[in-house]
């Protein structure tokens, strides 16, 4: 089984919360191993914009001066191609006194991003992740395992509820769609505290997707700082790998370029 966050809601939940009003649409809990259904309401973690904060504020920047040796760049989705990045994480933390993520990514496979987490936990460094432009999904979820957590100047994270699918017999497949349930809420529950919100209403926001920039994230605490980033000394090759991903970056919308 392969589960996987796709930039878009789960279909059937969608349908489901469309049946009721907007303050009361469902979501799906699990109690006791038992998937159940219960009237919460779907609501955005963030507070009401308002007409006089809808400009952009004064901004401080920090600077990074990462190195080659203590660096590592995901770009592009994250995929099992992506598991030999845990592998780095454990070998520059023997030899360097912190390491920088950069990541520009639409998100992947949560069990291969996951593998990546597990490496910066138990890194002995300190393991910043650096959003360089889009993290969507479960590059979001990395760049929130961040020693620091750093976007450049708008830069954009996106987080949403899992996609995937299971098949098979019936008792199988609520014990695979129980395990996932717990296995993605528990990041998300961290993500939720460590911005100081309440998990249920981080959770019950994922099904309209929370989209947040920059200067947003770092004043609702999904983010700590924002950075210019000053790549002298690496090579043109990890130069232009950059640019050419910064280059193709897409926001799609429905079926649409954002």
């Amino acid at each position: 089984m392969k589960l996987t966050f796709a930039l878009s809601a789960v279909v059937a939940a969608i349908s489901l919360a469309l049946l009721v009003p907007k303050e009361q649409r469902t979501s799906l809990v699990v109690v006791k191993n038992e998937p159940i259904l219960v009237a919460a309401p779907v609501v955005n973690s963030a507070p009401a914009v308002k007409p006089e904060d809808s400009f952009e504020g004064t901004k401080t920047f920090k600077s990074v001066t990462p190195t080659p040796q203590n660096s590592i760049f995901i770009l592009g989705p994250i995929t099992e191609a992506s598991l030999g990045l845990a592998g780095d994480i454990a070998e520059k933390a023997l030899t360097e006194k912190e390491i920088f993520i950069f990541l520009n990514s639409p998100g992947g496979s949560v069990l291969d991003g996951a593998q990546i987490i597990a490496a910066m936990q138990s890194s002995k460094v300190p393991v910043h992740t650096v959003c360089l432009q889009l993290c969507a999904s479960m590059a979001a979820m990395i760049h929130a395992y961040g020693t620091t957590r750093n976007m450049t100047d708008r830069a954009i994270l996106m987080y949403h509820d899992a996609a995937g699918g299971v098949e098979g017999y019936v008792p199988h497949m609520l014990s695979q769609l129980n395990t996932i349930d717990r296995y993605t809420k528990k990041m998300s529950t961290y993500i939720a505290r460590r911005a100081g919100i309440d998990p249920l209403v981080f959770i019950a926001s994922l099904s309209q997707q929370v989209w947040r920039d920059s200067e947003d994230a770092t004043a609702q605490h999904f983010n700590d700082n924002i950075v210019s980033l000053n790549l002298k000394g690496f090579s043109q090759e990890t130069k232009k790998s950059v640019r050419e991903s910064l280059r193709n970056t897409k926001i799609k919308l429905n079926v649409r370029d954002f």
